[in-house]
């Protein structure tokens, strides 16, 4: 629960215009939760996941991770299909 709760104090500190509300707290458990299953541990270089599954989780998938509660943003459909994108009218 530690974690989680670093992770909320982390969000509201770097984003505080971003509402910091109780609603993202099992977001932050779920994501703190996931982080530890996935991290290696020091004794043994593997995961509580690797050892529950006995497979190995690419350690290079860490780095894909985002950090909890930073903001995103969505590229809209219109943008990906690589056309040029019509003149912005206000």
């Amino acid at each position: 629960m530690s974690i989680a709760q670093t992770m909320m104090m982390h969000q509201a500190i770097h984003w505080p215009d971003v509402a910091t509300t109780t609603t993202f707290w099992t977001l932050a458990v779920d994501h703190a939760v996931f982080l530890y299953n996935h991290m290696p541990n020091q004794s043994s270089g593997l995961s509580p996941h690797n050892l529950l599954t006995k497979t190995r989780w690419k350690q290079s998938q860490l780095a894909d991770i985002q950090v909890w509660g930073c903001p995103v943003y969505v590229l809209d459909k219109q943008m990906q299909d690589g056309k040029k994108l019509p003149r912005w009218k206000p």
